[in-house]
């Protein structure tokens, strides 16, 4: 199983060596969504400060290593394709670029000291590594507490190698119609396949599809501290009803914030917590069982009092 991981990690890396020189001139020319969707979303989720130290991870060309740069941040960037740190490099900017590969962890526990960085990045790569648990195992020790960790991806539902675009065509009254829609299949088996970064590439490359639910597992059981996370919707005060909580038991906070949300809406100088529970809700120890409530009792049906209506009955008159 190691050896065909190996293999295939390496196949992901020649790849991206391949691609790097048409993938920093499409970059750079603002052909793609990464300026205008991708990366606006990936800093609002971020909430970067100046002065933090940052570690990206899978890099590419670094356009986003040198955004956060001047932003404020102390960036180090990593990559496993060489070609493409060269290109980062001859694009300047004050950053740190050093050769790691995502999925050996012990490379990149050797990018710094334990609790280093305020904050780790990874975008837009996850679909194209072999294995990733080995990058949120380092990333465990090497964020410090009550720092973040912000991955973009694929929509793993509607961009997925499972996924096919349908037209259909149809007439009426307004002439030919065609409808577009989205047939999704195999979504909750994790695959692999080939696809197309950026029409015009020189070469297919691999994608691994994982579903958005093992993709935050993964997260939870690799730390240990997450194993036991629940889900809350934020509806207690000063909370915003549409974002959701991942609270854990040793009190480490991960937040899954829509793109959409507001740097307001982060409440970030609140200590971390456990899941917001009404005031006169006591903790409970254990899980509440479900007990099933008596049914009422049914009265009993009256008796009808309706006589059937006959012939009087006779009576014999003693002598």
């Amino acid at each position: 199983m190691t050896d065909e991981r190996d293999g295939l990690n390496e196949e992901v890396r020649k790849g991206w060596e391949a691609m790097a020189d048409f993938w920093d001139e499409q970059m750079e020319a603002g052909n793609t969504r990464q300026r205008s969707l991708i990366a606006p979303a990936v800093e609002r989720l971020l909430g970067l400060r100046s002065g933090e130290r940052m570690l990206k991870l899978a890099c590419g060309n670094g356009e986003f290593a040198r955004r956060m740069s001047q932003l404020g941040a102390k960036v180090l960037a990593t990559d496993f394709s060489e070609r493409m740190l060269e290109l980062a490099r001859a694009r300047g900017g004050d950053v740190e670029y050093r050769p790691a590969d995502v999925t050996d962890e012990g490379q990149l526990l050797a990018l710094g000291a334990p609790a280093s960085f305020d904050a780790a990045v990874c975008n837009m790569a996850i679909m194209d590594m072999v294995d990733v648990e080995p990058m949120v195992s380092a990333l465990a020790a090497l964020v410090r507490p009550g720092g973040r960790f912000v991955f973009s991806t694929l929509h793993p539902a509607f961009n997925s190698g499972g996924a096919t675009l349908v037209v259909e065509r149809s007439e009426d009254e307004r002439g030919v119609v065609r409808t577009h829609s989205v047939k999704v299949a195999t979504y909750i088996r994790p695959t692999t396949g080939f696809g197309v970064a950026i029409e015009g590439q020189p070469d297919v490359q691999r994608y691994f599809h994982r579903p958005i639910s093992l993709l935050f597992t993964t997260c939870f059981s690799v730390t240990g501290s997450c194993s036991t996370a629940s889900g809350n919707r934020a509806s207690g005060p000063g909370r915003s009803g549409g974002v959701r909580r991942l609270q854990c038991s040793r009190r480490c906070r991960v937040s899954w914030w829509p793109a959409c949300a507001s740097p307001s809406d982060r409440d970030e100088p609140r200590p971390p917590s456990v899941a917001w529970r009404s005031p006169r809700s006591p903790p409970r120890s254990r899980p509440r069982r479900m007990t099933r409530r008596p049914l009422p009792r049914r009265r009993a049906r009256p008796r009808s009092r309706t006589r059937l209506l006959g012939p009087p009955r006779l009576r014999r008159r003693r002598p």
